[in-house]
């Protein structure tokens, strides 16, 4: 049984770096089945961000069936974001869905950018892109 963590700096409250982790990004549910992928027989029973800062706090979210187990280890603070409605394994699956179905749709060109200076600043295509910012460089 594995929990997958990622490591953050914010200075956002950490539980709502967490929150983001979840449902904003794409990096915990990546990282959950690449490593079931690479690793026959191991299951990933939680994933959760660690906000690394003066105060680091480290905050997983655990599939209900595997709760009451991992809070008898020092895994962090468990939280239940996902609800009964959707539980660790169906946010897994549905996240993967998303990041598959983008990945479709980058490959027959159906790119719908999200320009922004930062953003725009790192993008290796923004010297060719319609909707760049332009931004200083330096």
């Amino acid at each position: 049984k594995i929990i997958i963590r990622e490591l953050k700096t914010s200075e956002k409250i950490p539980i709502d770096r967490h929150k983001q982790g979840l449902f904003e990004e794409i990096q915990l549910a990546t990282y959950s089945r690449m490593w079931e992928l690479t690793h026959p027989g191991d299951l990933v029973i939680g994933a959760g961000i660690s906000v690394i800062g003066h105060n680091t706090e480290h905050f997983v979210e655990i599939s209900s069936e595997f709760l009451s187990e991992a809070q008898q280890h020092s895994v962090g603070k468990t939280t239940n974001l996902l609800k009964s409605k959707l539980d660790f394994r169906k946010w897994l699956a549905n996240s993967l869905s998303l990041i598959l179905q983008a990945s479709a749709n980058s490959v027959e060109g159906k790119v719908h950018p999200t320009p922004s200076e930062e953003a725009c600043r790192f993008c290796r295509v923004s010297s060719i892109c319609p909707v760049s910012i332009k931004g200083d460089k330096s």
